[in-house]
């Protein structure tokens, strides 16, 4: 249930739909790590969730390319990633698409 999907965003609130098991996870999360510190949810919120994959691609790509090497990726419609240099016709999204 919970492999092979990407679940960006927050509970209720994703990118991608199929996400009920996953929000139910980490808002339970959630729920225990304020319990854990005796924190009034009212007041308080955490961000349960762990680093992506992105901060890890990034040091890949600036440790063996050069500016404007190219790299080889599926668009992010057909299942790539930002963080595989993702750009508009207008903008660049990540600092990857310098390679």
């Amino acid at each position: 249930v919970m492999t092979n999907k990407y679940s960006e965003g927050y509970p209720g609130a994703r990118y991608y739909g199929g996400n009920e098991y996953i929000d139910m996870a980490e808002t339970l999360c959630q729920k225990r790590a304020l319990e854990a510190f005796r924190l009034d949810p009212a007041k308080w919120g955490v961000n349960v969730q762990p680093l992506s994959g992105s901060p890890s691609n990034f040091q890949v790509y600036t440790a063996l390319l050069k500016a404007h090497d190219r790299i080889m990726a599926l668009d992010l419609p057909h299942g790539g990633h930002l963080s595989h240099g993702y750009q508009t016709d207008t903008k660049k999204i990540s600092a990857v698409s310098i390679f």
